[in-house]
């Protein structure tokens, strides 16, 4: 699992720092956007496409139960967050709940 503090102001902090910002579209692979409304899985279209259990306490959000689903069939997963003390409590709780989720399915 791959964690990143997203950079809102990217423009503005190129800018102080003289630099030139280069912005691309290109993706290597291909991008699928899901979006999880509550307990539900919807895609871009706006079909659910799956419902989830009930969330645990250590997972309130489905986080951890949503990267293992893709990391046990050997996929890697990134989570952006909003700011670096985010992106550290979400990666503290992840690895607690990706443990218990690990060892439950051995």
């Amino acid at each position: 699992v791959g964690m990143s503090a997203t950079l809102p102001n990217v423009q503005a902090v190129a800018s102080w720092l003289g630099a030139q910002l280069y912005q691309t579209s290109f993706r290597p692979t291909a991008l699928d956007y899901f979006v999880k409304i509550g307990g539900h899985i919807t895609d871009a279209h706006g079909t659910e496409v799956r419902t989830l259990p009930p969330a645990p306490r250590e997972d309130k959000e489905h986080c951890a139960m949503l990267a293992w689903d893709v990391m046990k069939h050997g996929q890697s997963v990134l989570m952006f967050c909003a700011t670096k003390d985010w992106c550290q409590q979400a990666a503290c709780q992840v690895a607690g709940a990706l443990a218990a989720l690990a060892h439950a399915d051995r």
